[in-house]
């Protein structure tokens, strides 16, 4: 149970509305400097970490489970767990394409999808001890079993191309100074390549925090077309997905479709200048990476396919409930 700030979504959950007005009302200071500096934010804040300890010893948690420990209203509950020495744990919800020592390491357990998962964490400093890989609630068993031995379809019948985001704000202690133009250039160098080999058109999809017809306005519609559709039906239908770092590289293997890996890079590091991680930057041979245009145009045409087998070093093929039942209990 959260007290969200949109409870009518949650299903059996217990709101809180006095929490989800303080929530809103810090919030709505925040973004000023002023105001954070101010004794009055302090106090606002102080009461605010008091009513989540109130809320939780009401409500008799035991355990948190949080998707990331970036996040204010996720620090603030994983402080106040802390605090009155109740456990807490990150069920990661995909595949990271950015991996820092200081970052998803706040809470006492992190929950990861596959042992990969786990070895790119402890690869980039991470304890091995509190990382456990648990699998997916809907992919794990017969799905992923069935996805890892098969050969992914691959055509240049449909092309879905996914664009590369950028984060909105910074997430760690290493500032990055991104240029959002180099967003419509990503999409630019994918649309030259896809025509010089033949391609008349193709479908772009947006990330879900992104805009999609804010891209249009950059390259117009003469080529591509907006998906909109639902993941799963815009996987099914698509014949290759070109994209860069996301988990939409598993999930496109899950729906049973082929997935290059474009990370256009300079000295290890991406078109929003950050570094290129596992298994995007090409360490990983079981999966297609395009680091130019030229890689991605020789890919393309000699027809190559991701070795579909390596989902399952990403992906469990047990959703581990046994183990995060003696964890929560």
């Amino acid at each position: 149970n959260f007290p969200s700030s949109n409870p009518s979504r949650l299903k059996n959950a217990i709101i809180d509305r006095k929490l989800i007005y303080q929530y809103e009302k810090i919030l709505s200071r925040i973004s000023t400097p002023s105001e954070v500096l101010s004794s009055s934010f302090i106090s606002d804040l102080e009461n605010y970490l008091e009513s989540i300890k109130n809320y939780i010893d009401y409500n008799k948690f035991d355990f948190l489970v949080v998707p990331n420990d970036l996040s204010f209203i996720y620090r603030a509950f994983i402080t106040s767990f802390r605090e009155i020495g109740k456990k807490s744990a990150i069920f990661l919800h995909g595949l990271p394409s950015y991996y820092s020592a200081t970052n998803e390491n706040k809470t006492d357990h992190l929950f990861v999808w596959g042992e990969n998962i786990k070895k790119h964490f402890v690869q980039f400093g991470h304890s091995a001890e509190r990382i456990s890989v648990i699998g997916h609630p809907l992919y794990s068993g017969k799905v992923i079993k069935s996805a890892s031995a098969q050969t992914p379809r691959s055509s240049l019948e449909n092309v879905l191309v996914v664009t590369k985001s950028m984060n909105g704000s910074q997430f760690d202690q290493e500032y990055v100074v991104s240029d959002r133009a180099n967003l419509i250039s990503y999409i630019l160098l994918i649309k030259r390549v896809l025509q010089k080999i033949g391609v008349k058109r193709a479908r772009l999809r947006a990330h879900p925090s992104e805009i999609p017809e804010w891209y249009l306005k950059f390259i117009g519609n003469d080529f591509f077309s907006i998906d909109y559709a639902d993941l799963g039906e815009s996987l099914k239908a698509s014949s290759i997905v070109i994209g860069a770092a996301s988990t939409l590289l598993l999930e496109a293997l899950v729906y049973g479709v082929n997935y290059v890996i474009f990370e256009p890079n300079v000295e290890g590091k991406d078109v929003i200048f950050y570094n290129c991680v596992p298994p995007f930057d090409g360490s990983v041979e079981e999966f297609l990476v395009a680091k130019n245009v030229e890689e991605l145009e020789e890919i393309l045409i000699s027809k190559k396919v991701v070795k579909s087998k390596i989902i399952l070093q990403y992906i469990s093929q047990e959703y581990d409930t046994k183990l995060l039942k003696e964890i929560l209990n």
